[in-house]
């Protein structure tokens, strides 16, 4: 970061120290040559030079992410869908619009858009503005805003769309509404879809999510957003870096490179818990390896529909679920699920897969990115 004080005439003044006024939401080096921000929304510097002084104002913003389809985009109506966030904050949407997924106002059975064209904002009179990340769902979609809030829109029936009334679906996007139904949800930095469930990662690591499938530790419907708790039950996830969201399972990645898997199972190991559940989970389980250890030094995950795959810091892909079309990349295909978590292998069964930098779990297919720009499908 690059700070310069003037006085009164212009002079630059040096030496210069900066100090935060809330430690709490910002760190700054006293020489200014860092800023670190652990909080959305505006934050001060204080800059000084002796007698004279400045405070300078910073706007913590969401980080612009690839997000994918993942697995659990629709297959109802019209077709697939699919949603793209420029540069410039807009969000397009093309294919099927079910429900009114493509956020566009309509949603007749003939209104498939075959060209990507913008979503429209809450009037329906202009394009959604100042959006950082989408996600689409089985037949609802998601975007976050520039100051952290989430807008929402498509199917309902299952409290998708944090409303106050569940089940009529919308056609434009709709605010998703906090915990208490107060206020518009907020600090948020990641927010994902599956199909009854949905999940957001706030800005202070912990983990919401709504729907079905929420793992706050009981298996009824949230009709807004409330905190994902812990595998014990006893407290809230905490130290969160990343969300990814299945169909109807969710995922949740730790600072500390621990994977977290939630929701519904019934026999295709898609939490990769060591073994298989007969009713949905309501709570949380790391994720595990075949040993029965925890997979750690993950640096990246991705929910498909019925599986998931993470990178680890080494550049390795570990898998886990349903493996009906070969998604666990072991040369052989099974509708017997894996519950714990497997390396992928490499090409003709040799070796590993490796020095992977960006991994996509799909319906019933995966891709990989390595360093040297290389896609991997299987």
């Amino acid at each position: 970061m690059a700070v310069v004080l003037k006085d009164a005439q212009g002079a630059v003044l040096s030496p210069i120290t900066c100090q935060t006024t809330d430690g709490t939401v910002l760190s700054v080096a006293s020489d200014c040559t860092k800023t670190t921000l652990m909080r959305l929304g505006k934050q001060s510097i204080v800059v000084s030079s002796g007698a004279n002084s400045a405070t300078l104002a910073v706007q913590g913003v969401p980080q612009r992410q690839w997000t994918g389809q993942h697995g659990a985009a629709s297959s109802q109506g019209s077709g697939d869908y699919n949603l793209a966030v420029l540069d410039n904050g807009t969000t397009l949407g093309w294919g099927g619009n079910p429900y009114g997924v493509l956020g566009r106002n309509t949603d007749s059975e003939n209104s498939f858009s075959s060209l990507p064209s913008p979503v429209l904002d809450a009037a329906g009179t202009a394009s959604l503005a100042n959006i950082y990340q989408a996600s689409a769902g089985y037949v609802n979609a998601f975007a976050l805003s520039q100051e952290g809030s989430v807008w929402g829109w498509g199917e309902n029936s299952s409290c998708n769309l944090a409303q106050p009334v569940c089940g009529n679906s919308s056609k434009l996007p709709v605010r998703i509404r906090n915990a208490a139904n107060d206020n518009i949800l907020s600090s948020i930095v990641q927010v994902e879809a599956g199909a009854n469930n949905q999940v957001a990662l706030q800005d202070n690591g912990s983990v919401l999510s709504w729907g079905y499938y929420h793992g706050q530790g009981d298996t009824s419907l949230k009709r807004f957003p409330g905190l994902v708790k812990t595998p014990d039950g006893t407290t809230t996830l905490s130290n969160m870096v990343a969300v990814s969201a299945g169909n109807n399972f969710s995922l949740a990645l730790s600072n500390d490179g621990k994977v977290f898997a939630w929701g519904y199972d019934l026999g295709d190991g898609r939490l990769g818990a060591g073994t298989t559940f007969s009713s949905p989970r309501p709570l949380p389980n790391t994720v595990k390896k075949q040993d029965g250890t925890e997979l750690t030094g993950i640096v990246s995950i991705s929910a498909g529909y019925n599986f998931s795959l993470a990178i680890a810091a080494d550049g390795s892909v570990w898998g886990w679920g349903d493996n009906s079309a070969g998604e666990m990349g072991q040369g052989n295909q099974s509708y017997t699920g894996v519950p714990f978590a497997v390396q992928i292998k490499g090409p003709g069964n040799i070796g590993l897969l490796s020095d992977i930098v960006m991994v996509s779990a799909g319906g019933n297919h995966a891709l990989a990115l390595d360093k040297t720009g290389k896609v991997f499908a299987w």
